[in-house]
């Protein structure tokens, strides 16, 4: 339970979400396209490697953007590989404490923020096209094969097909906060 609410638990060993093509990674696939990726999660230790939320091109493992704990620095990070270039790794503390975490894509700028407050300014982002075919939570897959598993409470995802403006992001941070 996540403070008293229904969530999912990734164990850190072999469990994971993933979907093939469908929906969300037709709304993260485009031309420079904007998005917001939102979600309250906890993590359950803050001394492994999680990857959270990751979309991957299955082509080539260049194309792709990530959510992810590293144990080595103790940050929570995000980072875009575009085919036009790299924005991030945003980083942040990290600790196991409920958070709203969010990641904005305006088109040509990326940003990372924790419980609604950015964790520095946009770093340019021009991703050029993409095609996700591989989306997944509490793991990465690299070429389709899962790794990196989360140790993680993941209560809620929110998945915008547009950059949600400060005031929207606010106020959906606040709206998941409410987990915590």
């Amino acid at each position: 339970a996540y403070n008293s609410k229904a969530c999912i638990v990734f164990d850190h060993v072999d469990d994971w979400l993933g979907q093939s093509a469908g929906a969300i990674c037709s709304a993260l696939s485009g031309d420079d396209l904007p998005c917001t990726i939102l979600y309250a999660g906890r993590f359950r230790t803050t001394g492994a490697f999680n990857n959270i939320v990751a979309a991957w091109d299955n082509s080539a493992t260049a194309s792709r953007w990530v959510t992810d704990y590293d144990s080595g620095t103790a940050m929570a990070s995000f980072r875009h590989d575009g085919a036009a270039g790299v924005a991030g790794p945003f980083v942040t503390d990290a600790d196991t404490n409920r958070r709203a975490w969010a990641m904005r894509f305006t088109g040509t700028t990326a940003e990372f923020f924790k419980d609604g407050i950015s964790s520095g300014a946009p770093q340019a982002c021009n991703t050029g096209s993409v095609s996700f075919d591989l989306f997944s939570l509490g793991a990465q897959r690299v070429l389709g094969t899962p790794s990196d598993f989360a140790d993680l409470e993941l209560a809620e995802l929110l998945v915008y097909d547009r950059s949600l403006t400060d005031a929207e992001l606010r106020a959906t941070s606040t709206y998941l906060r409410r987990f915590g």
